[in-house]
């Protein structure tokens, strides 16, 4: 999934709500940012968890675009259902 912020934003926290059912989660999440929407780059990879799972990036990064990529996918299919950036 890739999301365009709409200009270049200030970030080190993406949280992934899954929903209600809270089991359509990745077992590894890979969190992907790009200024200019083509050159990705990788800064953070975490186990994904039932209901929410939270991505904190330890230096605070700028990105137009992030990307959440399901590296490992878990035993249902990934449900998103809001990803909050802070």
């Amino acid at each position: 999934m890739t999301i365009d912020l709409g200009k270049s934003c200030m970030f080190n926290m993406v949280v992934i709500d899954h929903g209600p059912g809270g089991t359509g989660y990745a077992h590894q999440v890979t969190l992907l940012v790009s200024i200019d929407g083509t050159d990705f780059q990788p800064i953070h990879v975490s186990p994904g968890t039932r209901r929410i799972t939270t991505l904190s990036v330890i230096t605070p990064t700028l990105a137009r675009y992030i990307r959440l990529e399901a590296t490992e996918p878990g035993a249902q299919p990934w449900s998103i259902a809001e990803v909050y950036l802070y």
